[in-house]
């Protein structure tokens, strides 16, 4: 796809946006940010044409919005909204893209991911979300990886809720590694989102778990609690996580 072709689909999911919100089918802007997956404040930049829109983000906008035709989004052509519901095989751009299904874990699901203490997950446990590749070399690298939905307002700025992030799991030789980055940690009979700062592991078997909110505070977390850690490198939309 060329830059003008990537540009005009940017300026076709804004068009989408403000037709939604004509139909109050969205109320703003963070409403319908939150449903194609990206983060409110990179809304200009998405507008300037300094982030582009991924096919990622079209299958979450016509999943969220059903009305939406995904060919008017990729091509320009037939009516904005359509009756029916979307067909991904009736775009070739999106039907012949590598992908892969990843294992979904949604808030429902924690308890059942809880419940794996530190085994592996099986994909046939649970819902899977497709990622759109843009090689298939790509697919290599999330092996093993898991989406997990954010819950809570903890983590924000970088993170809201209903958010979805793609993480790997750390193996546990490799726990006092894990410094300034945002994991998913199964402690408990929790799972949770947070960021590592410091680690005490080594020294006093304590990980401090981090809300970006300061009115969250933080959480000693003793090692012999801890089931499972997973880092947190991506969005699903595929921005990289920075603390």
């Amino acid at each position: 796809m060329t830059e003008t072709a990537q540009s005009t689909v940017n300026q076709r999911v804004f068009d989408v946006y403000y037709a939604l919100k004509n139909r109050t089918r969205v109320r703003n802007k963070t409403e319908f940010a939150k449903g194609v997956g990206f983060l409110n404040t990179h809304w200009s930049e998405f507008e300037s044409g300094k982030r582009k829109f991924s096919a990622s983000h079209l299958l979450s906008l016509v999943n969220q919005f059903r009305e939406v035709s995904l060919a008017f989004l990729e091509t320009g052509e037939g009516e904005m909204f359509s009756q029916a519901p979307f067909d991904v095989q009736a775009l070739g751009f999106l039907s012949d893209m590598p992908s892969v299904e990843l294992p979904f874990i949604s808030f429902k699901a924690r308890a059942s991911f809880i419940g794996l203490g530190g085994a592996a997950v099986d994909p046939s446990q649970f819902e899977t979300v497709r990622l759109s590749l843009l090689t298939p070399e790509e697919a290599e690298r999330y092996t093993g990886a898991v989406v997990f939905e954010v819950d809570g307002d903890s983590m924000e700025p970088l993170m809201h809720s209903g958010q979805r992030v793609i993480a790997w799991p750390v193996p546990e030789s490799k726990w006092e590694q894990l410094h300034n980055v945002a994991c998913v940690v199964s402690y408990d009979d929790t799972v949770t989102v947070k960021a590592i700062r410091e680690n005490d592991l080594f020294t006093k078997n304590l990980l401090t778990l981090y809300a970006l909110d300061a009115r969250a505070g933080y959480l000693p977390v003793a090692r012999q609690s801890i089931r499972s850690i997973w880092r947190a490198d991506e969005f699903f939309d595929r921005p990289k996580i920075r603390l």
